[in-house]
């Protein structure tokens, strides 16, 4: 034991400085990595008014993205309760190019293709009419029942695409697209039939214009064709490429 006064040796010194020295800097590090995490003050999740932010992935082949007018088109849609509730459903935003196209469209890989000349007002009904494409399938699936006629299976892509139009006409009212650059010839007749009557208007139209025309592509005509060559089976180069959801 060493006598009273002296200093104990220093081998008994606790090396406590730089072990708490080095813990600390452990912690103010894994705080930070937090903080970066963590949302900041204000940011809430997504609600009316902000909906999700538009995705800027993707691919827009011959046309182009535009983060800003997709979030703006987006925020729009969210103001209205079932463009809310589109929005709301999608997991990930999914991308929005923009170019001059016949027709606004979605394709297999889920990239959404809306008219740069459009309004954000008529794109935004339109990107619900391709939303609800997108949750509900394209009308007429890859791994449809073969043991079914075509006449049914393209019946129930018609009425699938009723259903996305009524949705366009409804949001284009909700939103204030009184004057869209891309008007429907059958919209008088929607809105002049009675509520439970106009989905069976616009089901009339269609099988009356298979070939297109008054604002729509031929897509009952090409509804036929594919259901006719999925059952045949792939062609010799293994072709059945699906059309873009219109």
């Amino acid at each position: 034991m060493a006598p009273r006064g002296d200093p104990a040796p220093a081998a008994t010194k606790p090396p406590s400085l730089p072990r708490l020295a080095t813990a600390l800097a452990l912690a103010i590090a894994t705080l930070a990595v937090f903080a970066c995490d963590r949302p900041r003050t204000g940011s809430a999740s997504p609600t009316r008014a902000e909906p999700p932010r538009a995705a800027v992935g993707g691919s827009c082949g011959s046309g182009r993205a535009d983060p800003a007018r997709a979030q703006r088109i987006r925020t729009l849609l969210g103001r209205a309760r079932a463009g809310l509730s589109l929005l709301e459903r999608e997991r990930t935003p999914l991308p929005i190019c923009f170019a001059e196209v016949p027709v606004p469209s979605i394709t297999t890989e889920r990239t959404i293709t809306l008219d740069e000349r459009d309004s954000d007002a008529e794109n935004a009904a339109r990107l619900a009419h391709l939303l609800l494409h997108a949750f509900e399938g394209a009308p007429l699936p890859d791994d449809f029942d073969r043991s079914r006629s075509c006449a049914s299976v393209v019946r129930d892509a018609v009425r699938a695409e009723a259903r996305a139009h009524a949705l366009e006409l409804q949001l284009r009212r909700e939103l204030g697209a009184t004057r869209p650059r891309r008007s429907y010839a059958f919209e008088r007749d929607y809105w002049g039939a009675p509520a439970d009557r106009r989905l069976a208007v616009l089901e009339s139209y269609f099988w009356a214009h298979p070939h297109g025309g008054g604002g729509l592509p031929a897509f009952v005509e090409e509804l036929g064709r594919r259901c006719a060559s999925l059952k045949r089976g792939p062609n010799r180069t293994g072709e059945t490429a699906r059309p873009p959801a219109r």
